[in-house]
């Protein structure tokens, strides 16, 4: 039993180390992604503060984006590769296209590109221009993204160290999972949309944040000692946990691919992220029921326990 044991921790192991190298390669990517300010979640509508410079006052609340430099605006994608596509082109030209121009700003040299909308989707009408600033993700942006990373790998190092001392728990077991997944949960989702363009970013993301509520809810039913309902029924009550978060993950993942390849035949439209919209929304029902389970577990645990070290652990 006990070799079997010490086989089992390091293939444990290697799926923290792996989402461990994901939030790294997230955090230290972010700084160096093009950023223009422009922020729209699954539409093309940009909702203020807006990112222009010398632009009109009395803005409307709701303007839609309609070219961004050279490259037409049909869908929530192509507003997140913009900045990118306008930097690549900025960098091998030999002098600034009419769309872009150089202004210095202090110490410091900004290239301002030109942004076209409209304040009503489909309008004949002429449509409105602005600058904003190509530059990087704000720094106020990427501050609470490495405190929310320290925090994380620092609870992570925990569950790996609680795993590797007791292997055999199932509850040390269950919190290095609920770590794991903690940690890619919210490092990926506080920059998705920087990553929503890269499937192998995005998706370990959608895996983590689907199943974290499903892992959280795991750990409670089994700490600090399994429920008997539990022991005798294990595998009832794994499928009472996983069977329908599974389910929507399933599902989620299609609905991305299938929109990915709507996107790469350019046949996509802000319709296209219904279906996807309409799953997750879903979803956050099905996960605060989860967490709403969670919280009456641990008052369950805290008003039946009965060992005065455990008692203090749920404490």
């Amino acid at each position: 039993m006990l070799n079997r044991l010490n086989y089992q921790r390091p293939l444990f192991i290697l799926p923290g180390l792996l989402i461990l190298f994901y939030a790294l390669i997230i955090l230290f990517s972010v700084p160096s992604i093009p950023d223009l300010g422009l922020r729209t979640v699954f539409s093309t509508a940009l909702r203020p503060p807006y990112p222009f410079v010398h632009a009109e006052p009395n803005l409307p609340d709701r303007l839609f984006l309609d070219k961004i430099g050279p490259k037409e605006i049909k869908t929530w994608v192509d507003i997140l590769k913009a900045p990118a596509a306008v930097a690549e082109e900025l960098r091998g030209a030999e002098q600034l296209p009419d769309w872009a121009r150089r202004e210095k700003n202090g110490d410091k040299e900004e290239d301002l590109i030109r942004v076209w909308f409209r304040t009503e989707p489909g309008s004949n009408a002429q449509p409105q221009s602005a600058e904003c600033v190509l530059g990087n993700i704000p720094l106020q942006q990427q501050i609470p993204s490495l405190l929310w990373f320290l925090l994380k790998v620092s609870l992570f190092i925990v569950g790996v160290l609680v795993f590797w001392q007791r292997p055999g728990d199932p509850a040390a077991a269950q919190f290095y999972w609920l770590c794991v997944a903690t940690l890619g949960a919210y490092m990926g989702g506080y920059h998705w949309t920087h990553i929503a363009t890269t499937w192998w970013l995005l998706i370990p993301f959608i895996i983590c944040a689907v199943l974290l509520p499903a892992v959280s809810l795991h750990f409670y039913l089994i700490f600090p000692r399994k429920r008997p309902f539990h022991e005798r029924h294990p595998w009832t009550m794994l499928a009472a946990i996983y069977a329908v978060p599974l389910a929507f993950l399933t599902v989620m993942i299609v609905q991305y691919l299938l929109l990915r390849a709507g996107i790469e035949r350019l046949d996509a439209t802000n319709d296209s992220y219904a279906p996807l919209v309409w799953t997750i929304n879903v979803y956050f029902g099905v996960a605060a029921l989860s967490y709403l389970s969670s919280v009456i577990a641990l008052l369950h645990s805290f008003r039946t326990v009965t060992d005065p070290l455990e008692k203090n652990q749920v404490k």
